[in-house]
């Protein structure tokens, strides 16, 4: 078996209601599918209006201290999100520590030297990253919102616990539609890290992780991502980046299909005219010679290469394949109401490829039990998740990367190297938490469909 292509869809949900299917006006497919819904959704919503948000506290100078010829990661995160600025409407920059201050466009690169986290006076001494993670919520769904931080959780960088002061913002960030995305880059440093737990200022980290979190449309937050992935610079290289995206119905895309046919009595036909199903693949199965011959139609998926990257998704496996009996064969041109009827939806027939993310649609001479020999059938099968496991693998990362009062004394007495981020796993759980409340009712990883003649 081999891989398969998908359309986006909604959560896991059962099916078998028997309503009637009333066809596309773009093609004679039912129109309750998320196949239809999908070709009639138009494009992904996209942000018109660009925030970021610069960490303006001590520590991050030590980013711009350690840089080299080849790796100057906030240098360049900020060279590449002007440079992609031209795209929003309205674009602002801004600083933060205790407040939050507007900075001219044309100061942002400032950032990249040490001298605006090193002044006297400044507002340096902190970071209040509840107030900034307001403020972009605040901006409301058609912003795009970057907030470029070492992501230090100590106390001083909220107010109140850490489940209230960053899950709410968070909580109303996935509430109002927006994704959230979580990129850690892992960057030369040299400097003071803060409050570390059993020690103090400690001096000693040769790397220190650098953070941009980006809350708005799914679609900017991913661009984003990908923009940095194949910008070609080092800073941004597999081996120092990482990514997680929270959403609660993301955009994965449609791709079209071919199923395998295995043995005799399954294979691809010519069942309906292409142009009325919009080139949907098509098959039939006569069941008797494929319970002689073994013949089925199947396909593997990893969906880790489907889905987005870093997308939180894994959780209980759930599967499903809708159907709907052609009932009117003679007016499918004219796609009248009625064309197709819904009818019970069929279990089963996906099987998990043990604990990885692969899995495999198949089905032979057996569907002939829930499917009438002498009749033509639209089938969209879908494969996803019942919730959103926590701990979830996706944010593993995020957990390595994290300092808690455990590893703290080994990470120094190590001596000069790599070093965590304080609480990033707490970080972590509430958003997997939050993600696993407002995706209850589980969430589509795959789903593809296609026409099925079943030969008497």
């Amino acid at each position: 078996m081999i891989a398969v292509g998908l359309v986006a869809a909604g959560a896991c949900s059962k099916g078998g209601k028997q309503d009637q299917g009333k066809p596309t006006a773009e093609a004679c497919i039912p129109a309750d599918s998320a196949t239809a819904k999908s070709r009639r959704g138009g494009e992904a919503k996209r942000a018109s209006k660009l925030a970021v948000y610069i960490d303006g506290s001590q520590s991050m100078a030590g980013f711009n201290a350690a840089t080299t010829r080849e790796l100057r990661a906030l240098g360049d995160l900020l060279a590449l999100i002007q440079s992609r600025s031209s795209g929003y409407k309205d674009v602002n920059y801004y600083a933060f520590g205790s407040q939050i201050r507007p900075i001219p466009a044309e100061n942002a690169q400032q950032y990249a030297t040490t001298a605006p986290f090193s002044c006297k006076g400044c507002d340096n001494r902190e970071s209040r990253l509840d107030a900034v993670l307001n403020a972009a919520v605040d901006a409301g769904p058609d912003t795009l919102s970057v907030v470029i931080t070492d992501l230090w959780l100590d106390n001083r960088s909220f107010a109140g616990s850490p489940q209230v002061a960053l899950g709410q913002p968070l909580r109303r960030a996935l509430g109002n539609g927006s994704a959230v995305g979580v990129i850690g880059i892992m960057a030369p440093f040299n400097g003071a890290v803060y409050d570390v737990p059993g020690i103090g200022t400690y001096r000693g980290a040769s790397e220190l992780p650098l953070y941009a979190l980006a809350i708005g449309p799914e679609e900017d937050v991913a661009a984003l991502q990908i923009a940095l992935a194949q910008s070609g610079g080092p800073s941004f290289a597999s081996a120092r980046m990482r990514y997680s995206l929270f959403s609660t119905a993301p955009n994965n895309p449609f791709i079209a299909t071919q199923l395998r046919a295995v043995g005799a009595g399954a294979s691809p036909a010519n069942v309906l005219p292409a142009r009325a199903v919009q080139g949907l693949p098509q098959y039939s199965i006569d069941s008797n010679v494929a319970r002689a011959q073994k013949g089925q139609l199947g396909r593997t998926i990893d969906v880790l290469e489907t889905l987005r990257a870093g997308l939180v998704w894994r959780g209980e496996i759930a599967e499903r394949t809708d159907v709907w009996r052609l009932i009117d064969a003679e007016n499918l041109q004219a796609c009248a109401p009625g064309t197709w009827q819904r009818i019970s939806a069929i279990p089963g027939l996906w099987k998990p490829r043990g604990s990885s993310d692969r899995a495999t649609f198949s089905f032979g001479h057996e569907i002939s039990r829930q499917l009438r020999p002498g009749n033509i059938y639209f089938l969209e099968t879908h494969l996803g998740s019942n919730g959103i496991g926590v701990p979830n693998v996706a944010n593993q990362w995020m957990r390595e990367w994290a300092l808690d009062e455990a590893n703290a004394s080994s990470l120094v007495e190590a001596g000069r190297g790599p070093f965590k981020t304080l609480n990033l796993a707490d970080l972590a759980t509430i958003m997997e938490q939050e993600l696993a409340r407002q995706s209850d009712n589980g969430r589509e990883a795959a789903t593809f469909s296609f026409i099925l003649k079943v030969e008497r």
